[in-house]
């Protein structure tokens, strides 16, 4: 039955003594109940007490027992003087279950007992309740908290009601459990009374959802799991303080609430991601909640910062992680080959709103990860310091980086990106674009109706060492992840520096690509004492293939700028070479160089020293030339000659840049034109000539070190042995 059904006494049995004289009333014996067919509704009440009004001050003295009854039966008879506001909550709050036990005992002037009487010391009054099955509602927002146990205990200015245990339905099949809880009104006499309660909440986090999605939740949390898409579960400890009374205000009451979470996973959680943790803690307020904990994002690991603030739109979202490779796949990212390593990221983002992807304010610490012309002409070690930061607004079309910066080691880059959904460039604008100190470059890149990227590079000043470097050390593609954009390439600078104080000047190149494939080639520049430098696409004799030419009369100057040799001066040179394609087969090439000269060069000084007809100033050479075959990393040198009026030699080995390393050997040739000729007669320059481009007498040496001075040593005992002896010398150490 529901607490507002009748309820009526059948048995009452009084015995009282009253005395006029001594103005007293003595209750001796007060039996009040009811005998029905139902066992719950049996009630009996005994009650004995006295009335003293012989003084100034009515003086009441009582005390009441009572055997089980229903909650509504106690709602009934509890007398209308006793803890007013927690009788009037506990009419509105409370209902159904059994009451166990009540013990009620009074002492105190009569005036005191009165609802809108004096304060009554707590000694005056003291009530024992204990319930069972009993349906408590603490907040009118929230669901009931039911088949609860109950213990009150009240006295005159206090009223305490614990919680032993319970459970709250959120929906059909999903239940919270409700334990330890607490009520307080510390004060019963103010109007309304202030009350604090706390309790513990466990259960499963779907459960915990549901309720979080509830009419009295959701407005104030903003951010809800699906039930169904959630799991995990969950231990909070709840503090509520409002207050209880006639005309309380409505949402006064003030709530704390610190959750754990354990074995938690939700769906599209975060930035539309799943999110998983083995513990998680969440605090909650009405100025808001906040969730921290270590996670994992779509499988990436995280550590995260929720915060909602009361009246704000959306959670602010702080999170820091490390994103790998397939980290970066998973959000769209793919860069290839041109980062390797983790990046240490922090992320600040709003989630909760109605925007699906709102915008990313990213700080991204570089230093770890290796960088390969991630923009053109950036090379980084892993461990070199550099920083970046961006806004990563991301749609369903493209990923865009706005207020992109990186700065350090040089590196000064600020603009913005946009990517499409296959992590091709759309657009990019760098008003500043400087891979070195000292540059002073911008460039922009946009990709046309016909998908042909295009892309302007302009600037007074731009450093290449790094440039030259990573081209020539350029590692081998992965097929699988390289992109062969459509490229209009366009490219016009001031001075390009190079390595050994050489600079490239007045730099004007340009490229198409299509299909992977160079279309056409064009450069201007000029190098040394204004030497023009040339670039462009010729066609082969010998094979009909096109190659990539290039030609200047400072061979020397060009040598040095590309820190491939730097003891070389002045030479007319040529050199041609295979187009790179996207098969990347091995790229074979011819070097010709005419009138250049060597200085500086100790082990070759000592080879020509004494030599009659040597002028000062280095160790002059009419001509060298030489094929070479080169693939990423690497360029292997063979059939190599070098002629000159002094000295000749010839030339085969590797040069590894990728290592930095040059490996190669060869035969030098005193007095060269005289030498020579005996290794130009059949038959007999096979054995005392060992080669038409070797002598009669010969030095094999070879040549070791880094590009930009390798150390030459030389092999004294070959210079006595015959040509075909030479072979069968071991190369000097």
């Amino acid at each position: 039955k529901s607490d507002e059904e009748g309820f009526a006494l059948n048995r009452v049995v009084v015995r009282a003594r009253i005395d006029t004289v001594r103005r007293r009333v003595d209750l001796e014996q007060g039996d009040f109940s009811r005998i029905d067919t139902r066992p719950s509704h049996n009630v009996a009440v005994a009650v004995t007490g006295s009335l003293d009004y012989s003084g100034a001050e009515p003086h009441l003295a009582f005390g009441v027992a009572a055997t089980r009854m229903p909650m509504a039966v106690l709602k009934r008879i509890w007398p209308v003087f006793t803890a007013v506001h927690l009788r009037e909550w506990v009419e509105s709050h409370i209902s159904g279950g059994i009451v166990e036990r009540v013990v009620v005992a009074g002492n105190a002037p009569l005036v005191n007992f009165k609802a809108n009487g004096p304060p009554m010391l707590d000694e005056w009054l003291s009530v024992d309740i204990e319930t069972s099955g009993t349906t408590l509602r603490p907040l009118d927002t929230l669901p009931a908290i039911r088949d609860a146990d109950l213990t009150a205990h009240i006295t005159g200015s206090f009223a305490n009601v614990s919680l032993g245990r319970g459970t709250v339905e959120v929906t059909p099949g999903r239940k919270l459990n409700i334990a330890n809880g607490v009520f307080e009104i510390p004060n019963t006499h103010l109007s309304p009374s202030p009350a604090r309660t706390r309790f513990r909440i466990d259960g499963a986090v779907p459960a915990a959802a549901a309720l979080l999605a509830s009419d009295g939740l959701r407005d104030n949390v903003g951010t809800v799991l699906d039930p169904a898409s959630s799991r995990g579960t969950v231990a909070a400890q709840v503090t509520v303080n409002l207050l209880v009374g006639r005309d309380v205000p409505k949402n006064s009451a003030i709530y704390s609430v610190t959750a754990d979470l354990t074995n938690f996973a939700a769906d599209k959680l975060l930035m539309g991601q799943k999110v998983e943790a083995s513990a998680l803690r969440v605090t909650a307020s009405p100025d808001g909640y906040q969730i921290t904990g270590d996670v994992k994002i779509n499988g990436t690991p995280a550590t995260i910062d929720l915060n909602k603030k009361k009246g704000a739109a959306d959670a602010e979202l702080h999170f820091q992680a490390m994103i790998d490779e397939v980290a970066r796949r998973r959000l769209g990212l793919d860069l290839g080959g041109t980062v390797t390593g983790a990046i240490p990221v922090k992320v600040v983002t709003r989630t909760g709103g109605d925007s699906e992807d709102p915008p990313m304010i990213v700080d991204a610490d570089l230093t770890p990860v290796k960088i390969d012309n991630l923009l053109p002409g950036w090379v980084k070690a892993a461990g070199k310091p550099a920083h970046a930061t961006y806004t990563l607004v991301k749609t369903r079309q493209s990923l865009r980086f706005d207020d992109l910066t990186i700065t350090g080691s040089g590196t000064n880059v600020k603009g913005s990106v946009e990517l499409d959904a296959a992590s091709d460039i759309v657009s990019a604008n760098f008003s500043v674009f400087s891979m070195s100190d000292g540059d002073k470059v911008s460039l922009k890149a946009d990709r046309a109706s016909d998908g042909v990227l295009r892309v302007a590079l302009r600037g007074d000043v731009f450093d290449g060492t790094k440039f030259v470097k990573s081209s020539l050390a350029g590692v081998a593609p992965d097929k699988s992840k390289e992109k062969q954009t459509d490229l209009d390439l366009d490219v016009k600078i001031g001075a390009v520096v190079g390595h050994n104080g050489e600079t490239l000047r007045g730099l004007d190149l340009k490229v198409m690509r299509r299909g992977g494939r160079i279309r056409s080639f064009a450069m201007n520049a000029k190098i040394g004492s204004d030497t023009p430098l040339n670039g462009d696409l010729r066609v082969r004799a010998r094979d009909n293939h096109q190659v990539v030419y290039f030609e200047t009369d400072d061979a020397g100057a060009l040598f040095r700028f590309t820190d491939m040799y730097p003891r070389m001066f002045g030479g007319q040179m040529w050199v041609a070479m295979d187009l790179p394609t996207p098969e990347h087969p091995p790229q074979e090439g011819t070097l010709y160089i005419r009138n250049l000269v060597v200085r500086g060069e100790p082990g070759l000084d000592r080879v020509v020293a004494g030599a009659p007809g040597q002028v000062s100033g280095g160790v002059q050479f009419s001509e060298m030339h030489c094929e070479f075959t080169r693939v990423p990393g690497r360029m292997a040198v063979r059939d190599g000659v070098v002629r000159g009026p002094v000295v000749g030699a010839t030339i085969e080995g590797q040069i590894d840049y990728v290592k930095d390393e040059v490996r190669l050997r060869g035969t030098f040739v005193p007095f060269y034109g005289l030498n020579n000729m005996f290794g130009q007669i059949p038959i007999v320059g096979l054995f005392l000539g060992a080669g038409s481009n070797e002598g009669l007498l010969g030095i094999t040496y070879e040549a070791v070190g880094p590009p930009s001075s390798p150390r030459i040593t030389v092999n004294p005992v070959t210079a006595i042995a015959p040509g075909l002896l030479r072979k069968f010398i071991p190369s000097p150490d």
